[in-house]
C-alpha cells in the first residue's frame, strides 16, 4: 500500500485507506486506525439508527416530518434547496440523505432521533473509535463562528492546519476534538456489521443495504469499478478539504469487499478531481490484490 499512499501524498492529501474481503477477513490497508472527520459518511450510521428504531417499532417509516425552509441545513442538492416548507415521510427522508447526501433531510432525521442514539446503535454493534456528536448543520455553522461565513477563508484555515499536520484544527467543524469522526477501521467494521445483518434486524439493515446501492455519486471509489461486472453501494463525504468514500463491492462472482477511504487535503482547492479518482484507483487495486490473495492455496 505504500505505492497508493505514495500517490495521495503527490496529490496533496494525506489519510486513511481499507479494504477487507468479507468473506475471509483478509485486509490491506494503511493508518487504519487513524481518526477523521467523517463529513457525509456520519449519515450512514444516522440512518441505521432510524432503520434500527423502527425495526423495534420505535418509529413510523411513513410518519411525515417537516422540513422548514427557515431551519434547513446549507447544501446543494435535495431539500436542502428547498424554497417551501416540505413534509415528506422519514422513509423518504433516509432516501434523500444517502443517495443524493441531502443535509437538510438528514438534519430533520437527527432532529427527530438525536445523535445520541445513533451512537447507541454503533455501540451495540462493539465498534470502537466512531463517534457521532452532532448534526451536519454544525459544520456550516462553524464556517460562520471561525470563518465569518466565508468558506474560501474556511478552507484556507482547514487546509493550513493539515499542511502543518497539527491535530488541533483552526476550524472547530472539523476538529478531532468535536466533530463527527471515526477511523477507517470503524467504518469497515460498521459496514461488516450491517451487510452480515449484525448491526440490527435483518429487514433494517436490508433497507441500508439498497439505499447505499443507490447512490447517485460516481467520481471517486465508482470510477475504478465501472466493468459491469462490478456492484458498487456507497456513501461519499466532501466538506471543504475532506473528501472520503465507504462502500462494498460485489463482484459478478458474488465476492464482497468492503472500503473506507479518508483524505484530508493540505491544497486550498474546492474540486480535486485527481484525487477523486484516485481514491477509485486504490480501491480497485486492493480489490484486485485481494482477490488474489484469497485464491491462493492454503
Amino acid at each position: 500500500m505504500s505505492t497508493l499512499k505514495a500517490r495521495w501524498q503527490e496529490l496533496g492529501a494525506g489519510g486513511a485507506f481499507l479494504a477487507r474481503s468479507l468473506a475471509t477477513g483478509s485486509e490491506i490497508g494503511f493508518n487504519v486506525n487513524q481518526m477523521l472527520p467523517l463529513a457525509s459518511v456520519a449519515k450512514v450510521p444516522l440512518v441505521l439508527a432510524v432503520f434500527d428504531a423502527a425495526s423495534r417499532g420505535e418509529l413510523e417509516l411513513d410518519r411525515q416530518l417537516l422540513v422548514s425552509r427557515e431551519a434547513a441545513t446549507p447544501g446543494p442538492t435535495g431539500t436542502s434547496a428547498f424554497q417551501h416548507p416540505a413534509r415528506i415521510a422519514i422513509e423518504d427522508l433516509a432516501y434523500l440523505s444517502l443517495t443524493i447526501s441531502d443535509n437538510a433531510a438528514a438534519d430533520t432525521l437527527f432532529a427527530e432521533i438525536g445523535p445520541p442514539a445513533v451512537q447507541e446503535v454503533i455501540n451495540r454493534c462493539g465498534i470502537e473509535d466512531l463517534r457521532i456528536r452532532h448534526s451536519m448543520r454544525y459544520l456550516y455553522d462553524s464556517v460562520e463562528r471561525d470563518a465569518a461565513g466565508d468558506e474560501t477563508m474556511a478552507l484556507a484555515l482547514a487546509t493550513r492546519s493539515e499542511s502543518k499536520g497539527s491535530k488541533r484544527q483552526l476550524l472547530s467543524g472539523i476538529d478531532q476534538r468535536l466533530a463527527n469522526v471515526g477511523s477507517v477501521r470503524s467504518l469497515v467494521a460498521l459496514l461488516e456489521a450491517i451487510w452480515t445483518d449484525e448491526a440490527s434486524a435483518p429487514e433494517a439493515c436490508a433497507r441500508l443495504r439498497r439505499l447505499m446501492g443507490l447512490q447517485l455519486s460516481t467520481h471517486r471509489l465508482a470510477t475504478g469499478f465501472a466493468a459491469d461486472t462490478f456492484r458498487l453501494s456507497g456513501k461519499t463525504g466532501t466538506f471543504l478539504n475532506l473528501r472520503h468514500e465507504i462502500g462494498v463491492v460485489e463482484t459478478s462472482q458474488g465476492e464482497k469487499f468492503i472500503i473506507a477511504a479518508l483524505t484530508s487535503s493540505s491544497l486550498p482547492v474546492f474540486a480535486q478531481p485527481a484525487l477523486d479518482a484516485a481514491i477509485g484507483t486504490n480501491a480497485r487495486q486492493a480489490v484486485e490484490f485481494l482477490r488474489r490473495h484469497d485464491a491462493r492455496p492454503r
